[in-house]
């Protein structure tokens, strides 16, 4: 099984409303432009329970996520993982599906 490093929600191509994003994302953060929602799991939770985590976390936000997709943001679930099986089910993708997020896994 692979083990986790990082993941994020980041909310791209928004830099000049970064801040006023974040301000409606309260629990993000910003990093050059990008708004950022990190996993708060443990690193050994499965990458699954990271992505579900994520979309709990900002579900009451889908139309907001929606409207900033149709301004020109693009919305980035990055996973960083090791080698290794991942196992990924239907609920994790449901959320990313619903907002419209490419799911990008980055192996370190």
């Amino acid at each position: 099984m692979a083990s986790v490093a990082n993941v994020a929600f980041r909310i791209c191509g928004v830099p000049e409303r970064a801040e006023g994003v974040k301000q409606q994302l309260p629990m993000t953060r910003v990093d050059k432009g990008v708004v950022i929602l990190a996993s708060a799991l443990p690193v050994e939770a499965p990458l699954n329970d990271h992505i579900v985590w994520i979309g709990g976390m900002l579900k009451h936000n889908r139309r907001y996520l929606k409207t900033l997709v149709t301004m020109g943001a693009s919305l980035v679930c990055e996973c960083k993982v090791s080698k290794g099986e991942l196992i990924l089910k239907a609920n994790a993708f449901e959320f990313l599906h619903l907002v419209g997020a490419d799911l990008v896994l980055v192996q370190r």
